[in-house]
């Protein structure tokens, strides 16, 4: 099966709350007309203030009927296989986050 087309982007998201309160669960939703995709994502930089403790995370939360929930833990780095629709999401700790997402279409 070839590569028909391919798309990247990045993205950025920060938190600068107070306290020790993790920043909002912020998302990228995807529709597509159904086909084969392989959907790759991760973080290229995280930065953290003065202010708490560093953390991101950045993942595949939902990949056509899966959703792997809110926990960044269960969040994909990677999924494969005939989709409509997926969604990438985004978490920061006190700081700034830079990610990544490749997108490929198979025929």
């Amino acid at each position: 099966m070839p590569v028909v087309a391919e798309h990247g982007f990045f993205f950025k998201r920060s938190h600068r709350g107070t306290g020790y309160a993790t920043g909002p669960t912020e998302t990228i939703e995807h529709h597509v007309i159904p086909g084969s995709f392989s959907i790759h994502v991760g973080l290229s930089r995280v930065q953290a203030t003065t202010d708490g403790p560093l953390g991101a995370a950045v993942g595949i939360m939902k990949f056509g009927n899966e959703d792997f929930g809110p926990d960044p833990a269960n969040w994909e780095t990677a999924r494969y296989g005939t989709v409509g629709n997926w969604m990438t999401a985004a978490q920061v700790t006190k700081g700034d986050l830079s990610a990544w997402e490749f997108v490929q279409v198979w025929a």
